[in-house]
């Protein structure tokens, strides 16, 4: 399980290391909108959490209250938008 968790880890920052921030805030919400829907499984939960942590020290410099208040203040039209996109064929 350790070298598991190592590999995804890596994976992930791999990853992620390569989305311009942009991106990171549409797999951020993408996360946010899932996981309001259902428990996240390990994997995506993991990749989640990652993203979570970028987003919050590059567009925050790690300040989770100014994170939070641009959650409270996007969070509606993020989640509208990922409703509409659900409904269309």
């Amino acid at each position: 399980m350790a070298s598991t968790l190592a590999a995804m880890t890596f994976v992930a920052s791999t990853v992620l290391g390569d989305l311009p921030l942009k991106e990171v805030e549409q797999v951020f919400w993408d996360c946010d909108f899932k996981g309001s829907r259902h428990m996240l499984d390990f994997d995506d939960a993991h990749v989640c959490s990652s993203v979570f942590e970028r987003l919050k020290a590059e567009k925050f410099d790690s300040e989770f209250d100014r994170f939070l208040e641009w959650w409270r203040t996007n969070k509606s039209r993020e989640y509208a938008a990922r409703v509409e996109s659900t409904r269309q064929p």
